[in-house]
């Protein structure tokens, strides 16, 4: 009886602190899963650094973590300086966005003769004024969230950069540490974890590959109806392409409708918003799941559903985690298949043991 009040106690603290802990951890989480998923990746990396560093597992968990910022940051600040030169070019080039620039009246005499209206340039330029004073708060209330935004994001790297460290340096005795306290066959927790990495190779491989897809036939597009800063729009392209459902169209949709209303080039537009919903947005449905099919072995109805739903349900990083969950889902099925058939074959063994009941006397 004591042990059993023990028991029952101990399981109570750890729901307690479990939810402390999760609370606690509630905002880094995504951090840290992505921190395993690229620990994963860069398994091939890590050891070639420990057979190179003599087997020093942190001091080549340090040279791996630092090339992998090295190759990432270092392109990243150069291509965001050209495509941030290319944009401040963009908005000087394009002084006609001024209220002060618009020809009011040309305009409201196109519109009266248009339509047979009597609007008075006066109206006309009162109301513009006032929807550029408006348009000049929301880009302020804007750039106090964009500015939000970053300081999370720059809080979110440096969480997943350290993270990403210790997984690379303590990762084995991590996943033998939770093992253990697993009622689960090592056996099973293998084959989760070798799931986990063959779906984490499947989903980056299938996001970066359809990114960079629909960024050359969008940069395509943009190229042939002549497109200013071509190099901004491609890099925006690619940013965006990685978001679910809206992706590249984020970036190609007001292209368009600025070559429309904007530029006035009317044939252009009409032929890149074609080009971009025919062919830049549309080859993302086809190459995720190929893709997934190939390398994770899913269907690809469930790979298109899973990463819909996943997104649907937990946001962007739902492209990692609904893929993820078909995959441990069709795992667990044949796990708890073999069990039971190994239950079906025991169980006439176990029955042919247990001793015949007595013969009634007499």
């Amino acid at each position: 009886m004591p042990r059993l009040v023990s028991v029952i106690v101990l399981l109570a603290l750890v729901v307690v602190l479990g939810a402390l802990f999760f609370r606690v951890m509630a905002d880094f989480l995504v951090p840290v899963f992505l921190a395993a998923l690229v620990a994963v990746l860069l398994q091939p990396v890590q050891r070639w650094m420990v057979a190179r560093c003599g087997g020093r597992v942190s001091v080549a968990a340090g040279l791996t973590t630092t090339l992998l910022l090295l190759v990432v940051l270092i392109p990243f600040a150069m291509l965001l300086t050209r495509a941030t030169a290319e944009g401040i070019r963009l908005v000087r080039s394009q002084k006609s966005l001024g209220p002060d620039d618009w020809n009011v009246e040309k305009l409201v005499e196109q519109v009266n003769n248009r339509f047979g209206l009597h609007i008075s340039a006066e109206d006309v330029a009162e109301a513009k004024k006032t929807l550029w004073s408006r348009a000049n708060e929301w880009v302020t209330s804007r750039i106090s969230t964009t500015a939000a935004f970053f300081g999370e994001l720059l809080l979110g790297l440096a969480v997943m950069t350290v993270s990403l460290y210790y997984f690379l340096v303590d990762g084995e005795n991590m996943i033998v540490s939770v093992g253990r306290l697993l009622p689960l066959d090592l056996g099973y927790q293998r084959q989760l974890l070798d799931k986990f990495a063959q779906m984490s190779r499947a989903v980056s491989a299938a996001t970066l590959l359809s990114a960079a897809v629909q960024t050359i036939l969008a940069s395509m597009g943009y190229l042939f109806v002549q497109l200013d800063s071509v190099f901004l729009w491609t890099l925006l392209t690619f940013v965006a392409a990685m978001v679910p459902f809206l992706g590249a169209a984020i970036v190609w949709a007001p292209a368009a409708l600025w070559l429309y209303f904007g530029a006035e080039r009317h044939t252009a537009a009409i032929l890149l918003a074609i080009w971009g919903f025919g062919a830049v947005s549309m080859v993302d449905n086809f190459i995720k799941p190929l893709v997934l099919q190939g390398q994770a072995k899913l269907h690809p109805l469930l790979a298109f559903l899973s990463v819909l739903g996943g997104v649907q349900a937990l946001g962007p990083i739902g492209i990692f985690v609904g893929p993820m969950s078909v995959a441990f889902l069709q795992a667990g099925l044949k796990m708890l298949s073999v069990e039971l058939d190994a239950l079906k074959q025991t169980a006439p063994a176990m029955a042919a043991t247990v001793p015949p009941p007595p013969a009634p006397p007499g």
